[in-house]
């Protein structure tokens, strides 16, 4: 029996060769080749390395699906930037070494120090204002729980925090070597 051509899928339907993935008799194994899968298009970002507008407007299409969850397939290629070992095994858990990483610095037009953050990109990563109302709201939610609950309340402070039981040690087994 041949397998259907991926092309064969519509936009917004599995094609065949997702259909056929699930599991492999007797091996108790799960395989997925994701470049198989077929997606809504508003779902799929075909160049996850440089169409950021892309990114966003499947982030947003995302959002506004309520009633069930959302996956955002995005393609990109593996050592994206790299010009003598992007797309090859080469880049799968080894290191560039530092002439193919001036290269690639070189190639992307990169020319921050390693480790630098520039400024434009830390004022536009920065949420220490918005972190703090999120911590101040979280505070809120929880002073409220501790307040209608207060055994709970304490024992989810103690946890969150890290603190132990009084006692905790006493409820450990104890072994000999006899009990081998």
């Amino acid at each position: 029996m041949t397998t259907p051509s991926p092309s064969m899928a519509t936009p917004t339907s599995p094609s065949p060769r997702t259909c056929a993935l699930a599991t492999r008799p007797r091996s108790g194994t799960c395989r997925c080749d994701c470049n198989t899968i077929s997606l809504p298009l508003n779902l799929h970002v075909a160049d996850g390395n440089t169409d950021l507008d892309a990114i966003r407007t499947a982030i947003n299409n995302a959002k506004s699906v309520t009633d069930k969850p959302s996956f955002i397939k995005v393609s990109t290629l593996i050592g994206y930037g790299s010009p003598n070992k992007a797309n090859s095994h080469a880049v799968h858990g080894a290191a560039l070494g530092a002439a193919e990483v001036q290269a690639t610095r070189d190639n992307l037009k990169w020319d921050h120090a390693p480790f630098e953050i520039p400024a434009n990109v830390y004022k536009i990563m920065d949420r220490t204002e918005q972190g703090a109302k999120w911590e101040a709201e979280w505070n809120a939610v929880v002073d409220s729980y501790c307040s209608k609950y207060p055994e709970e309340g304490k024992a989810f402070k103690a946890q969150i925090s890290g603190e132990l039981p009084a006692d905790w040690e006493k409820c450990l087994p104890v072994f000999t070597p006899e009990d081998k």
